[in-house]
């Protein structure tokens, strides 16, 4: 009624002009000739007073009932719907994007950066020039018939400086191998998001929307179940993986959710996520498994820029939690070291 009143400019009448504004409003309430379903602050409502934007108007009760119904389930609840969940896969679809951008320029640089295998062959065929403790030295560049000044570590011999090289040539390669690969998966699935949001877009019925959602995982179900846990789940070739949250998540995680023979992930040497890896009984973890959470391990560290990160991983028991560390903070009494490219949850 106030909205009414104010759109008939109630505050700039005199007072018998606001006495007869009440009594037609009044009049309009107790024997109304129109039921209106209309728009105020972006949702219909159904108002005996054509108040805000008028949408639709009534002469029967039972049609306006029926017509705002209809308004607000299917144009106006399912589009609302619609739209948040279209807002959610744009999100991922600039993600993949800004993605797919970054790794097609680390791509293009590594086609053209340091050509550590040639420099390698080069020092090979020239052991005679060089000498020991060298910091630099001066070679014939067979490749590009030029001379060539290649840096050295001097603590090195010559013989192991090409080692060095080739060592980097073949991180390099796996570097290269690894983000093509995920270059692949994360083209795949921007067209799934794309086709998906194209699919929502096109439904017109609310529970048509609902089993879309679960079919495909749209729903926000789990995300909301797992907040009550201190980890992220995620499910890499059948084994579940959990991420820690934060420092205060890390040290429940690890000492309180994970079971002795599970296995433990960590970044070396920088802080992150503890990262765990269920057994299954009697079955030895895949090495692509190990290989995509360590990846996951390296990407909620302080090394997920790196091109190569190094990842601790043990067996939880041999994982433990002095008194006086910081929240997060544990020692490791048993690791081996696997070398990975960074990656998010999302690529696995």
């Amino acid at each position: 009624v106030r909205l009414y009143l104010n759109e008939q400019g109630y505050a700039h009448m005199d007072l018998a002009q606001q006495w007869q504004a009440w009594q037609h409003t009044e009049a309009l309430l107790k024997k109304p000739e129109h039921y209106y379903i209309v728009l105020v602050k972006d949702r219909p409502h159904l108002s005996l007073l054509p108040v805000g934007q008028v949408l639709r108007q009534h002469t029967n009760p039972i049609d306006a009932l029926n017509g705002f119904f209809r308004q607000f389930t299917r144009e106006y609840y399912l589009e609302k719907q619609k739209q948040g969940l279209v807002k959610q896969l744009e999100r991922q679809r600039k993600q993949t994007e800004g993605y797919l951008k970054k790794v097609g320029q680390r791509l293009q640089q590594l086609t053209t950066e340091a050509r550590y295998e040639e420099l390698g062959h080069i020092i090979m065929a020239n052991l005679h020039q060089i000498k020991q403790g060298s910091k630099k030295v001066t070679l014939h560049d067979f490749y590009n018939d030029a001379p060539i000044d290649i840096k050295l570590k001097e603590t090195l011999s010559p013989q192991k400086n090409a080692e060095v090289l080739y060592r980097k040539a073949k991180n390099q390669k796996i570097e290269e191998q690894k983000l093509r690969e995920n270059m692949g998966r994360k083209e795949e699935q921007l067209l799934e998001v794309l086709a998906q949001i194209e699919t929502i877009e096109g439904l017109e019925n609310f529970k048509a929307l609902r089993q879309y959602e679960k079919e495909h995982g749209l729903d926000n179900k789990p995300a909301q179940q797992q907040e009550q846990v201190p980890y992220k789940e995620l499910l890499i070739d059948g084994y579940k993986v959990w991420v820690g949250r934060n420092a205060k998540a890390n040290d429940e995680l690890t000492l309180k959710y994970a079971h002795k023979e599970d296995l433990w992930l960590h970044a070396k040497d920088v802080s992150g996520s503890h990262v765990i890896i269920k057994v299954q009984p009697g079955r030895a973890v895949p090495n692509g498994v190990l290989e995509k959470a360590a990846q996951v391990a390296a990407w909620h560290s302080k090394g997920k820029n790196n091109s190569l990160c190094p990842v601790i991983y043990t067996p939880k028991k041999f994982v433990r939690k002095p008194k006086g560390l910081p929240p997060g903070a544990v020692r490791v009494d048993r690791e081996a070291v696997i070398m990975v490219p960074p990656a998010p949850v999302q690529e696995i």
